[in-house]
């Protein structure tokens, strides 16, 4: 539980550390998972701020905006006890397999960094590869504006090295 870790966040914040709060989410296979793992993980991205400021608030509660470390009694803004980041795992939200004809595509292409575009190696897909990319698209894009609605930045977790062309 998020609120377990409260404790031990206020203890490393007393060495100036943050903690990562992450609902671990492996690949998955299907746009059905894809789905569930968008809607925890924003979700969660949602939780963090009241989390933590609630947590802080109730410890302190005559700090007003303010927090409170409860460790070294410090004020500071809420900012300063919120994690730095979020991780995700892109295949999580995103089709593995497509991430690994991506990169072939892309690695199997004279000096691919001269295409400025991501629509040249696109438009090399089929009609339901290309739909099942915008798909994934869209799902980073929820948890990214989840993440951005909560002042919360986003990790994104390394792969496989077969996929990392594709992310990249």
């Amino acid at each position: 539980r998020i609120e377990d870790c409260l404790e031990t966040h206020d203890k490393i914040s007393a060495f100036n550390m943050r903690m990562i709060i992450d609902h671990s989410t492996e690949e998955k296979t299907s746009s059905c998972a894809w789905e569930e793992n968008v809607k925890a993980k924003t979700k969660l991205l949602h939780r963090i701020p009241s989390l933590f400021y609630h947590h802080h608030h109730r410890q302190h509660p005559s700090s007003g905006l303010e927090s409170t470390d409860t460790t070294t009694g410090k004020q500071g803004d809420q900012d300063d006890l919120m994690p730095l980041f979020v991780p995700i795992k892109i295949t999580s939200l995103f089709s593995p397999k497509l991430l690994e004809c991506l990169s072939t595509i892309i690695t199997k292409t004279e000096d691919p960094h001269r295409h400025k575009s991501e629509s040249y190696f696109i438009e090399q897909l089929t009609k339901k590869e290309k739909q099942t990319y915008e798909q994934g698209i869209l799902n980073i894009e929820r948890v990214c504006e989840a993440a951005k609605k909560n002042g919360l930045s986003i990790l994104l977790d390394a792969e496989q090295s077969h996929r990392q062309p594709a992310i990249d």
